[in-house]
């Protein structure tokens, strides 16, 4: 923060929290799929896609062929779990993303 420039992501109001009831005013943006909780998204095209997943593993629900398809091909045996983005593009712009 050299000659004091702030960078954006430390400036005051700089980014908008969808938390606090702001209202959506903006052309494009990504997001947390759970900061969208109450949170009217009318005049946007809404978008999930997967950010990360998890597997949290059920050591007991395994048998032999589920550890013989772990070791040979990494394939899971129990659900994983996904964190979602979200991306929001303003109506007007939403015809401007490849789908």
């Amino acid at each position: 923060m050299a000659d004091g420039v702030v960078p954006a992501r430390h400036a005051r109001g700089a980014v908008p929290s969808l938390g606090d009831g702001t209202d959506l005013d903006f052309d494009a943006a990504i997001v947390l799929e759970r900061s969208l909780d109450n949170i009217d998204t009318t005049g946007y095209d809404v978008r999930r896609f997967p950010i990360r997943s998890t597997w949290v593993v059920d050591w007991g629900a395994a048998d032999i062929v589920d550890w013989w398809r772990w070791l040979s091909r990494r394939e899971v045996w129990n659900d994983t779990q996904s964190e979602w983005m979200v991306l929001l593009v303003a109506d007007e712009h939403a015809d401007a993303i490849e789908h």
